[in-house]
């Protein structure tokens, strides 16, 4: 239980708003001429250049109709290949793993899934495997990158859709439901803390920074067309900024630290995008410190 401040303001929030004086707010992104990144059926949405986010590659991972993807991983953002989530039909989940280019290397089927969406880095020990939700079941899974299926992480409620895991000062692990209830946990699942987004959440991707500046970043994408990405001090809920991606809506996501992927709906076709999301400077010893200590 989470205690309460005045108007429910929470002891996390309020250690967000201190670490504020630290980091301080990053700034907008700056828009840019640049289209080259973007497909031409999106050849007008905003680019960025010289500032973040700032799209780095992209590529057609799927179309909108079966089988079609509903989740992204990759381990980092210089990893050489990058893994989609595919859904076919009930019980037939896929992994289906590319280059970075877009070039497809291999599928394999997912045993023991209903309906797999939003994966992520798992939890601490579940080295060698990749977490993601299954709608269908209400659980978080853990797999192998050679399609065996690992376990059961954690049970579900029936309206969680979204799950991501990382962070500055800890690995915290968060899970969100379709009507935009965000939950933070620590690394071992007590809950820090929760909060309404106000947005129908698709995906979730935390990572040490966003902008200019460390912290533990949280980015939520939203199922809703024309929604922009969200970013928030999240385990405190403070929305701290939020950015434009081509396409209609978000549809999976896996943090990077300073970078991520998602994927996007295009209309027709869902893309995968390669976000740098941070361009981080050095912070003094002193002030690093007085942050660290906030999350404690």
């Amino acid at each position: 239980m989470k205690t309460q401040i005045a108007r429910g303001v929470s002891l996390a929030a309020l250690a967000a708003a201190v670490a504020v004086i630290f980091l301080m707010a990053p700034p907008p992104a700056r828009a840019s001429t640049k289209e080259g990144w973007a497909p031409r059926a999106v050849a007008r949405a905003p680019a960025y250049e010289g500032s973040y986010p700032s799209i780095l590659s992209s590529f057609r991972m799927s179309g909108v109709t079966v089988p079609y993807a509903r989740g992204i991983f990759a381990w980092s953002i210089n990893a050489p290949d990058v893994y989609g989530i595919f859904y076919q039909s009930t019980n037939y989940n896929y992994l289906y793993k590319f280059q970075t280019s877009g070039s497809l290397v291999s599928t394999v089927r997912l045993p023991g899934a209903v309906k797999l969406g939003d994966a992520d880095h798992p939890p601490e020990g579940y080295g060698g495997c990749f977490a993601v939700v299954d709608e269908g079941a209400h659980e978080l899974k853990a797999y192998t990158f050679t399609g065996s299926f690992y376990g059961v992480i954690r049970t579900l409620p029936s309206d969680v859709v979204a799950y991501g895991r990382g962070g500055y000062t800890k690995g915290y692990l968060y899970l969100a439901t379709n009507n935009g209830v965000v939950f933070c946990y620590t690394p071992t699942w007590s809950l820090a803390n929760s909060y309404p987004t106000g947005v129908a959440v698709a995906d979730l991707a935390a990572g040490y920074g966003y902008g200019h500046y460390w912290g533990d970043y949280l980015e939520v994408g939203s199922r809703q067309a024309g929604d922009p990405i969200r970013v928030y001090y999240g385990p405190a809920g403070v929305m701290a900024a939020s950015f434009a991606l081509p396409g209609i809506r978000s549809c999976g996501a896996v943090g990077g630290g300073q970078s991520y992927w998602c994927l996007r709906d295009l209309g027709t076709e869902i893309w995968a995008y390669r976000v740098a999301i941070a361009g981080l400077m050095e912070v003094q010893t002193a002030s690093l410190g007085k942050v660290k200590a906030l999350y404690k």
